[in-house]
């Protein structure tokens, strides 16, 4: 335990010191920068001037980008996490713009509000949070109800927030849980394990120990790497040039010196050795576990006591952990940025089902879009790490956003149908939705007729059905429970 705890202290105060601190700075410049790209496009929607639905893809791509940074930037500080709670809000709202860009509704031509946006001057406005306030203003005078309303008071209300961090402390996001990789995660570490244990009860060797431990480590920390199957070859180098300069250091060097000290003086060429290993592009991935094996093999007491044949078995056994680790990475559920995509897009399909099961329960309804936007992010990012298309992968998003809308707008017309055959269909609608994963066509259809048998006074969910079957019945692969084709 005091080997442990020394090594915390010392790693906290070298990070205090010489760690390079978060770049909040860069982050909010991000932000700023995809609300000012989102204004322009807004603005030009309602102008009537063109609007490329190219940007309109590179914006969601780079939130997604901006996404996949924000766990990281997050850690260690607890200032840090609270900019990212609320950047993660901003980011909801700006995907909720980007939608309303894509709907029918910011196609509808309106003299007024285009008046008042013109009356605002927001080229005047120094900051992305000011010109949300005067373009929500602007839309809130004309339409209090609408949907460009809507979407326009939360941008601005999550941005201004960006100000002050202390002030309306962020609510805990509800973030994306893999927990389909996290079961099988579980299942491999168990299986791979139990594998290693039976061998050192097998065997009984003095050193099983050891190739548990490095096992446990390996399973453990690379579970969460985006491609540990590609990462393990590098960390197995280095462990066996680190076991190799312990072997050195060890049976060549210590014999000439005498005593502790001379023990550990000796040990810092060895250790310097990590430096241009790690200034080199080629070598920096196996730098690190280099002095990390290298430490731990040479222990600099005096006398030493351990046989060579000991020391080579201990090194064996500190190499198989990775080893083993490789191989279970490789053949026990593999991970690579293609199944973490995959894994999303199932949970985002379930989400959506469980919704059209639960429709009638408004109560969630927010945290539930709060959730499928996040994974929608998530979605996007791992599929252009898969080197998918970004352009298939934002219309696939959108899709399913669409389609989340849909069902939301069913749940509404079920609690407040005028006649019992309305909420009969919507109902049935809703069960076929519950299986969109199964036949996403089927389900298509079944929105488009819903759409067209709508009673005039629900004839403002029409837009919305329509859309949702027109790209569920253009995408239906997005929606299907089976791995999509990667062109």
């Amino acid at each position: 335990m005091l080997t442990v705890g020394v090594g915390i202290l010392a790693a906290l105060i070298v990070g205090l010191l010489f760690a390079a601190p978060g770049d909040d700075v860069s982050v909010l410049e991000k932000v700023r920068h995809l609300n000012a790209r989102l204004i322009a496009d807004i603005v030009a929607r309602l102008t009537g001037a063109p609007v490329s639905e190219n940007e309109q893809r590179s914006i969601l791509s780079d939130i997604s980008a901006l996404e996949g940074q924000l766990d990281l930037h997050g850690a260690g500080s607890r200032y840090r996490r609270r900019l990212v709670r609320k950047v993660r809000a901003v980011l909801a709202a700006q995907v909720s713009a980007v939608l309303w860009l894509r709907s029918d509704d910011s196609r509808a031509s309106d003299a007024t509000l285009v008046d008042q946006v013109a009356d605002t001057k927001l080229s005047d406005c120094g900051s992305s949070a000011l010109a949300l306030q005067r373009l929500y203003e602007a839309a809130a005078a004309t339409h209090p109800q609408g949907s460009l309303t809507s979407v326009l008071n939360d941008l601005a209300a999550a941005t201004s927030s960006l100000d002050d961090l202390d002030r309306d402390p962020a609510a805990e996001p509800l973030l994306h849980r893999d927990w389909m990789l996290a079961r099988r995660a579980m299942l491999r570490a168990l299986v791979a394990m139990l594998a290693t244990g039976l061998v050192w009860l097998v065997t009984g060797w003095d050193m099983g120990g050891f190739m548990m431990l490095g096992t446990a480590i390996m399973l453990s920390v690379f579970s969460t790497f985006e491609k540990p199957a590609a990462i393990l070859p590098h960390v197995l180098a280095g462990q066996v040039l680190g076991v190799g300069l312990a072997l050195i250091c060890r049976w060549l060097v210590w014999p000439y010196v005498g005593g502790s000290l001379g023990a550990v003086l000796a040990m810092v060429p060895f250790i310097l050795l990590g430096a241009p290993l790690s200034s080199h592009r080629l070598t920096q991935r196996l730098a690190f576990d280099v002095n990390m094996v290298l430490l731990l093999m040479l222990q600099p007491s005096w006398p030493q006591t351990m046989t060579f044949e000991h020391s080579l078995m201990a090194s064996l056994a500190v190499v198989a952990g990775p080893v083993v680790g490789l191989i279970a990475f490789s053949l026990i559920y593999p991970v690579d940025s293609r199944r973490r995509y995959e894994a999303v897009r199932y949970a985002m399909i379930d989400d959506l089902e469980h919704l059209a099961a639960t429709a009638l329960q408004s109560d969630r309804r927010k945290q539930w879009r709060a959730l499928l936007h996040h994974r929608v992010l998530l979605a996007v990012y791992w599929g252009e790490r898969a080197a998918y298309p970004t352009p298939r992968l934002a219309e696939d998003a959108l899709a399913l956003l669409y389609v989340g809308q849909a069902v939301e707008q069913l749940g509404e017309f079920v609690a407040c149908a005028p006649s019992p055959g309305v909420k009969r269909r919507c109902a049935a609608t809703l069960e076929r939705l519950h299986r969109i994963g199964t036949d996403p066509v089927r389900a298509a259809r079944a929105l488009l007729a819903m759409a067209r048998r709508l009673p005039a006074e629900m004839a403002s969910g029409t837009t919305v059905l329509a859309q949702a079957a027109a790209k569920l019945a253009e995408r239906p692969a997005a929606f299907r429970k089976t791995a999509v084709d990667a062109r």
